[in-house]
């Protein structure tokens, strides 16, 4: 059996998990279903802490003690620039998910600030 096959095994064996756990969720008594499921849940959530463990871990390792120490020193003193660059990193997201409503609501308020 190939990578490939394994990680096709593997990904359709979860997207069964979440389709059971979405299931008991939208039931007619959801607390006892997820219930029924909770060993699948604490299983993937355990997965998933773990990766999320690894890739921190693999992010710090890229970072020298000097670097780290150079972007904190740049992160103390350009405050107004860093949340500048935070908040336009999140509205550009917003405007790919958001929902048609809020988009008007939006260009609605950016419309009023310009004028």
């Amino acid at each position: 059996m190939t990578k490939q096959d394994e990680f096709n095994l593997r990904k359709e064996k979860g997207e069964q998990q979440l389709k059971a756990i979405r299931d008991a969720a939208a039931s007619n008594n959801p607390d006892q279903a997820l219930a029924d499921q909770k060993e699948v849940i604490t299983a993937i959530k355990g997965k998933t802490q773990e990766k999320l463990k690894s890739l921190k871990q693999r992010n710090q390792a890229n970072y020298s003690l000097a670097r780290k120490k150079a972007n904190k020193r740049w992160d103390d003193g350009h405050k107004k620039e860093k949340r500048y660059i935070t908040y336009r990193s999140r509205a550009k997201k917003f405007v790919q998910l958001a929902s048609s409503d809020d988009l008007k609501q939006l260009d609605q308020a950016i419309h009023e600030r310009l004028d």
